[in-house]
């Protein structure tokens, strides 16, 4: 037999939380895993893997596909997924420079990686900062954006309630609630008097 060497891969999938007998369903096909009980309430994903018209789906256990696979929906979830493995790497490498083999290497290789560490110090803060300017950014948009059957009012986001406005003193039976979103509500007449 061949040695045995070691790749390294990165794939990106497709998945939903799902426990394993309804993963089964799904499919319409027994998965076998090893020493599963309750297997309707084992929580887990059903996973998609490959590219459009050559998919595969199978049912991953919850803890190993939260070890393998992290959410990477929006350009800020892929920036902290980049921040992070970079973060890894630089700490190996900065642990590295206080070994014994860092000192076995030529001066040049030293200077070299001491080098590589301060670029990658660079990179890591300029990802900081692109992911505070970019969660900044998706905050405003989220406030100042009223919800679907809402109004925006003076900066605060509103939605109508389907009650009538019992505390009203004028009218209370052409009055409907409009709750904030921070909690209380303010009570608006309906023009033509219904709700």
């Amino acid at each position: 037999m061949e040695k045995m060497i070691q790749f390294t891969g990165t794939k990106t999938v497709k998945a939903c939380p799902m426990t394993l007998g309804e993963a089964e369903k799904v499919l319409k096909r027994h998965i076998d895993t090893s020493a599963v009980e309750g297997r309707e309430q084992t929580p887990g994903y059903l996973v998609e893997y490959g590219e459009d018209g050559d998919n595969y789906r199978s049912w991953s256990p919850k803890e190993v596909f939260e070890r393998a696979y992290r959410v990477s929906e929006t350009h800020i979830d892929r920036m902290y997924i980049e921040k992070d493995h970079l973060k890894e790497r630089y700490m190996k490498r900065r642990e590295f420079t206080f070994t014994q083999q860092f000192h076995k290497l030529t001066e040049n290789e030293r200077r070299l990686l001491m080098k590589q560490l301060e670029t990658m110090e660079a990179y890591l803060y300029i990802l900081s900062k692109r992911i505070e300017l970019a969660e900044k950014e998706a905050a405003e948009k989220q406030r100042t954006q009223a919800p679907l059957g809402g109004y925006l009012i003076g900066g605060s986001v509103v939605k109508v309630g389907m009650d009538s406005c019992e505390n009203c003193q004028h009218e209370p039976e052409n009055c409907v609630k409009l709750y904030l979103l921070g909690g209380g509500y303010i009570c608006i007449k309906e023009p033509d008097g219904s709700k």
